[in-house]
């Protein structure tokens, strides 16, 4: 038998799966004492879009051979090479057979879930399931591939292997009684797994959403144009400051062409106009949080829609890259999910359902209009170029939201109203969602009806170490550049874990976590990065250095 690309990487895949299996079953055998009144099961946690940790091969897939055995890995999302360069390695490439493979044919695998400095963005959940009898297990999954993919290799490859391995173990069957929850992005697997016809899709019990753009969201119409800018920023910069202008487009250019690659990230556009049509009601008709028009308008003709999945032209001019490998195909395909995603789901279905979104207030509890609702959309040439200037503005006023996905798109319309949860009040944080004790009081309602303890979840939350506000933008520019600097250093220490910041300069060490959560979260909603002055110049002018003194006029 041929061993294809796809197969083996779905072996490596289930291989190294195996050590978090092990320590579900540990866990299984020895839980934590628990005096809670919640039955035992288990829940699955997917995490959001870029916090998965994901590996790459030292070797190559090898055609019809595999790989060799006990491949090793390397970190490849996020790394300190991720910010040399070494995000160029994410990039995707179909084959003839329809295959998405890894550059150089090395795998990149997902590995868990993203931490820093051993502090995890969902540290209050994995608290609260120890404490009450939930063995969860933390699937990381490949946030660049087709979504249907991840569901696919978990339905029919992970949980008949993961269940034989449990069981086999002495433990009683883990599907007996199982939740999914995902946070944001991973929240589009849980919904296209509650509607799979698969027969193991029966012991799902409840599926659970947080703060998951479930009609898409503006940040990622941005990163078909500008990329991730602070991925390119340290070298962008670097080059432009020796003249180099023509290779710092070069590497924006390789961003764009990264991006276009990912096919999960298609399916992050903001809704169609006949899917805004079939929920338009609904969407309207929310009393603090409404969609009062289609979030998507032409920048001149304010009246027109500009459709993120029906993308019209302009004579010769388009809505979209025609040279950065963006592929209509799988905007299209993307299209056909977003729709399947949106719409309303049977009545087995969404009794199992649930959808838990963040809105921020200020004090004195007035909302907090902090999150971009909508956009405008110009037209550009199809042959497109970073510096020219981005087609996509964010429209005002901001919205409220969580500061990434607004209110409105954080919901299934369609889904009851008792299922649709809403957290709401201070420091509400969209990347901080799964440890906000509001959001985990919610879920331990859904998993745990009745059973739940408030003072236990107080006390879990006072052993969190304090969350900092994000880093200055400058800060994250001063950082981004020293490792820049560090570029030709051939030994790095892993990225997440307490040696990485005894490594790092003092004035970065004690902003550590201060720095990578800015970084983190800019890369999830899309932040841009506005182009350093050099020298003095402002922005669009020629270099000024420092200003001369005028010469008085010699009078006449």
């Amino acid at each position: 038998m041929t061993i294809t690309y796809a197969r083996a990487r779905d072996e490596e895949q289930l291989r190294l799966l195996k050590p978090a299996i092990k320590r579900f079953i540990q866990h299984c055998k020895h839980p934590p004492a628990s005096n809670s009144a919640c039955a035992p099961q288990t829940v699955f946690f997917f995490p959001g879009g870029m916090a998965s940790r994901l590996v790459r091969a030292r070797q190559p897939y090898q055609e019809g051979v595999g790989v060799p055995p006990n491949m090793g890995y390397d970190p490849a999302w996020i790394d300190w090479l991720t910010l040399l360069g070494g995000w160029r390695n994410l990039k995707l490439y179909e084959d003839a057979d329809g295959c998405f493979r890894d550059t150089d044919d090395r795998f990149i695998i997902a590995d868990g879930a993203l931490e820093a400095d051993d502090v995890s963005p969902h540290m209050l959940f994995e608290g609260w399931c120890a404490n009450n009898k939930a063995n969860l297990f933390v699937f990381g999954w490949d946030w660049r591939r087709r979504l249907d993919e991840t569901v696919d290799f978990f339905l029919d490859r992970f949980l008949p292997y993961f269940r034989h391995r449990v069981m086999q173990a002495g433990c009683a069957d883990p599907l007996a009684n199982c939740s999914v929850v995902g946070h944001s992005f991973g929240g589009m697997i849980v919904n296209l797994l509650l509607r799979s016809s698969h027969p193991v899709t029966a012991n799902l019990k409840r599926g659970i959403t947080v703060g998951t753009p479930q009609y898409g969201y503006a940040g990622q119409l941005h990163r078909w144009f500008e990329g991730m800018p602070w991925l390119t920023a340290a070298e962008v910069e670097a080059l432009e400051g020796l003249g180099l202008n023509f290779l710092a487009e070069a590497v924006k250019f390789d961003m764009l062409e990264v991006i276009a690659s990912m096919p999960a990230l298609y399916t992050l556009d903001l809704l169609d106009v006949p899917t805004y049509s079939t929920v338009q009601a609904l969407l309207g008709a929310e009393p603090n949080f409404p969609l009062g028009a289609y979030p998507s308008k032409d920048a001149v003709m304010a009246t027109v829609d500009a459709d993120a999945y029906n993308p019209t032209s302009l004579g010769v001019l388009a809505r979209y890259p025609g040279n950065t490998g963006f592929s209509y195909d799988e905007l299209y395909r993307a299209r056909a999910q977003t729709q399947l995603m949106s719409s309303a789901m049977t009545a087995a279905q969404s009794a199992k359902y649930y959808n838990i979104r963040g809105v921020a207030t200020k004090i004195g509890g007035a909302l907090d209009l902090n999150t971009v609702g909508s956009l405008k959309w110009g037209w550009i040439s199809p042959v497109y170029w970073p510096s020219l200037p981005c087609p996509i503005a964010d429209d005002s006023p901001l919205v409220p939201g969580d500061d990434t996905q607004p209110a409105w798109t954080a919901c299934l319309a369609t889904n009851a109203a008792s299922r649709r949860k809403t957290v709401q009040g201070l420091g509400v944080e969209h990347m901080c969602l799964m440890n906000d004790p509001r959001v985990i009081k919610e879920i331990a309602r859904i998993l745990c009806p009745g059973g739940w303890n408030q003072q236990q979840l107080f006390a879990l939350q006072a052993q969190q170490p304090p969350q900092p506000q994000p880093a200055s933008e400058k800060e994250v520019k001063d950082f981004l550049r020293w490792v820049w600097s560090q570029r030709r250093r051939k030994a790095w220490p892993p990225l997440d874990r307490k040696v990485s910041r005894e490594f790092l300069p003092r004035e970065f060490r004690e902003r550590f976590d201060a720095i990578v959560r800015r970084l983190f979260r800019d890369l999830v909603r899309g932040h841009v990065v506005q182009p350093a002055k050099k020298g003095g110049e402002p922005k669009g002018g020629k270099p000024q250095g420092k200003k001369r003194p005028r010469k008085p006029s010699k009078k006449r």
